[in-house]
């Protein structure tokens, strides 16, 4: 027997027989969307809800999918469905595929544009300095150099002014500077074609001389000096630089030589002077003498970094 409630008893809610005098009977009807309802016919055809259902609520799992695919979507078999999404998948992966090759395309080619630019940049950059190298020397770098040391040149320092050496140097200091005498004169015949400050041979007072046994005998043309110039000083001034000087050739080392020329070694120029001779003879020199007059101001000592002699070799005459 059902339990009954003493409320509806009362109230009359039961008959005789003891069954409900009322009776439910509930039609749920859905109601869609406008949109559905526009297009709802191959919806309803799907979904069949030409019968409504009665007394109890059924839940459909799929209603909230059904309220929101597209029209005609669910008309659809699984198959078609699969391959719909197949193909948007590819068309999706297709697209990404061909926009990232278009970016690498793009950055690639930007890479390529700055390489090129950098690299031309550089080759300016190295023909500049090219030029500035050229500029030391352009004559002298490219004439045979017969007062070359690697050659066989040599300083006869015995002939040559003395090596300077300052006074107030330790005693120590004064005998370093006495073994170094015995090669510091080979500074000015190696041939370097770039001058650094305090690489030179200096002579003490602002008047001197230089004897240079030359590689091979030959005939003389042109000679070179060297010194630093004004920006690679440290105070701005080359007052130590030679300044007026004359060259004699020499057939032996014991003769009085030949006077070839005198010049003036201009402290406002290159580091590198190249000095033509006035009237030259064709005579052939195996020694060259240089004697320096004065210098730029500096009465202690006078430094010479480079000199050369440029000619022709006797045996090609």
């Amino acid at each position: 027997m059902l339990r009954r409630s003493l409320r509806l008893l009362e109230s009359g809610y039961y008959t005789a027989e003891g069954s409900p005098s009322i009776s439910y009977k509930e039609k749920i009807y859905r109601i869609f969307r406008r949109r559905t309802q526009q297009n709802g016919q191959n919806l309803l055809n799907y979904l069949n809800f030409e019968d409504t259902m009665e007394n109890t609520m059924t839940f459909d799992p799929d209603e909230p999918f059904r309220s929101c695919v597209p029209d005609g979507w669910l008309c659809e078999t699984n198959e078609t469905q699969i391959s719909r999404v197949k193909t948007d998948m590819y068309r999706c992966i297709t697209d990404v595929r061909n926009w990232s090759c278009f970016v690498v395309v793009l950055l690639l080619a930007f890479a390529i544009t700055c390489l090129h630019f950098q690299l031309k940049a550089v080759k300016q950059e190295l023909n500049v300095r090219s030029q500035q190298m050229e500029m030391c020397s352009p004559v002298a770098d490219t004439m045979a150099n017969f007062a070359l040391h690697s050659q066989g040149a040599m300083v006869l320092k015995e002939l040559s002014s003395d090596t300077y050496r300052p006074t107030e140097y330790h005693i120590l200091k004064r005998m370093m500077c006495w073994l170094r005498r015995q090669c510091k004169e080979k500074i000015v015949i190696k041939g370097h074609s770039v001058l650094r400050a305090g690489e030179c041979w200096c002579f003490p007072g602002d008047h001197g001389h230089l004897v240079i046994a030359l590689s091979n005998p030959a005939t003389i043309s042109h000679v070179t000096l060297g010194h630093i110039t004004k920006s690679q000083s440290l105070s701005g001034v080359i007052t130590s630089a030679p300044r007026e000087f004359s060259v004699y050739g020499m057939q032996t080392s014991v003769d009085n030589g030949s006077y070839l020329l005198t010049a003036v070694y201009n402290e406002n120029n290159a580091g590198f002077q190249i000095f033509a001779l006035p009237n030259p003879d064709g005579t052939v020199f195996s020694h060259v003498k240089i004697h320096f007059h004065n210098n730029w101001g500096n009465s202690e000592q006078t430094c010479i970094y480079a000199f050369r002699v440029h000619g022709e070799l006797a045996a090609e005459l």
